[in-house]
């Protein structure tokens, strides 16, 4: 066998991204390292950017916080118990 007909192909499946690469065995080592050096560390930043909130649990943890009445909701805290800031959490929740 030639080094010309010494061909290689390698697939490699992450996440939802699936590639392959074909050619020489050095031509295919340089694109599988210009692909793990570019695209896995892209795939980790937007993974660390990602928010995955647990509906459930949130609303489970403000229980006893927001009611509903007159399909509005209402806080069931006195405001001056509650920071600005967890004022408008709990009526951005309420409203999702």
């Amino acid at each position: 066998m030639t080094a010309e007909e010494a061909k290689i192909t390698v697939s490699v499946k992450y996440g939802g991204v699936e590639q392959t690469f074909s050619g020489s065995l050095e031509e295919v080592w340089a694109a599988l390292n210009k692909f793990f050096s570019e695209l896995i560390p892209a795939f980790q930043i937007a993974k660390a950017l990602v928010l995955s909130v647990d509906m459930q649990k949130l609303v489970e943890d403000c229980k006893g916080l927001v009611g509903f009445a007159d399909n509005m909701p209402h806080l069931l805290v006195p405001k001056e118990k509650l920071t600005d800031n967890e004022t408008l959490a709990l009526n951005l929740l309420a409203a999702h």
